[in-house]
């Protein structure tokens, strides 16, 4: 029964491809032109410079969109950055070689009326990428447009108040990023590299998954829904809420969907903190409280876990807190294609009784789908 049911809950997790790394400049790091870094798995990076450029060490400044960055260097003399559509930027830029599809956030300093340009392995400007340029700790992020540097003199895509923050945008694999404030030498505090989680949902149709880093599940095109869920105390019930928004890296969301889908990370801040569910370490033992997603005799829903079950790190489990709970709760489907019905309690001794999936006790002349004695069947 153990490895059973291990099994089982090993089903219903969905299965991911995933790989994170961070590079962050240190204190007192030096620096040469063209600096490589390879630190981080899966992508290569370069502080580009012209040869004789003389660059400052790593100095301890805080970045005001993303404390994980504690440093930045900088070019003390030397070319600023120049790009014209048709090769190889010139001066001070980051260059980016990934090999894998993601999603990278590059912590920069930049000065006020100097133009962000991103361009990608064609030489032509990238427009898709997200910011976040406060123009001072805790302020809010500033807003890139089209400004008078001074009289006679137009500059568009920059700022007004010079800034430490982020730039976050998508790559592709096998191709060159370059990131520049043209006019300018561009601090540089470090990147962020996160490869696209390919996650894959069983022919069972609901999974449990909790992502390495922040998701947005609003307005996506492919049929991947995820939801949260919760306990009723009152009703005994368990309800599923669809998450419209982002959630917060590390917590668990039950997925519904089948076959493959492809995650990427999020630069917008989480508004969803609290799912319901929590991700074990692995050092979680099953008891009366504890329930993890499950396939049993054709039935999907949350089951209790033995205590002599460890469930595995990473997977999703739900406790229920409190008195007489059930063996398993049920998820009822119906005709409801687009949500997930409520999920009611259910008993699972062999005493006959049968319900509908919505949980609702029905007598011998319902016609339907039924759940009698923990099995589903078909009444005629």
């Amino acid at each position: 029964m153990k490895n059973l049911f291990t099994f089982i809950v090993a089903l219903f997790m969905a299965t991911s491809v995933y790989a994170q790394g961070t590079y962050a400049v240190a204190n007192g790091e030096t620096f040469t032109p063209g600096y490589k870094i390879s630190k981080v798995p899966n992508i290569t990076a370069y502080y580009m410079a012209n040869d004789g450029n003389v660059f400052n060490a790593g100095k301890k400044t805080d970045n005001w969109a993303d404390k994980d960055f504690k440093n930045y260097a900088s070019i003390k003399t030397g070319d600023a950055a120049k790009f014209d559509g048709k090769t190889e930027p010139t001066g001070a830029y980051l260059k980016f070689e990934p090999t894998n599809d993601g999603t990278i956030i590059v912590g920069i300093q930049i000065d006020k009326f100097k133009e962000l340009c991103l361009v990608g392995a064609d030489f032509a400007r990238i427009t898709d990428y997200t910011y976040n340029l406060p123009s001072d700790e805790g302020k809010e992020s500033q807003t890139l447009g089209t400004n008078n540097k001074t009289d006679g003199t137009t500059v568009d895509n920059c700022l007004t108040i010079k800034s430490n923050g982020t730039v976050t945008f998508n790559v592709k694999a096998g191709n060159t990023y370059y990131l520049m404030a043209l006019g300018s030498k561009i601090g540089f505090f470090g990147f962020k590299y996160s490869v696209n989680e390919k996650v894959t949902i069983t022919d069972a149709g609901f999974a449990t998954h909790a992502s390495k880093f922040a998701v947005d599940y609003s307005n996506r095109t492919d049929g991947l829904e995820a939801y949260s869920v919760s306990y009723n105390s009152s009703s005994k019930e368990l309800t599923y809420t669809k998450i419209d928004g982002v959630v917060e890296a590390g917590k668990a969301v039950i997925l519904k969907g089948k076959g493959d889908y492809i995650l990427e990370a999020s630069s917008k801040t989480a508004t969803v903190t609290e799912t319901g569910l929590k991700a074990s370490d692995g050092s979680i033992k099953g008891a009366a409280n504890i329930y993890c997603l499950a396939n049993k005799n054709n039935v999907v829903g949350f089951y209790q876990v033995s205590s002599d079950v460890t469930i595995p790190a990473n997977k999703a489990y739900l406790e229920i807190n409190a008195a007489n709970s059930a063996k398993y709760y049920s998820i009822g489907i119906g005709g409801n294609t687009t949500g997930i019905q409520t999920i009611q309690q259910n008993s699972v001794k062999a005493d006959g009784i049968m319900y509908s999936l919505s949980g609702q006790r029905v007598g011998e002349n319902y016609k339907g789908i039924v759940i009698c004695n923990g099995k589903k069947m078909i009444k005629k």
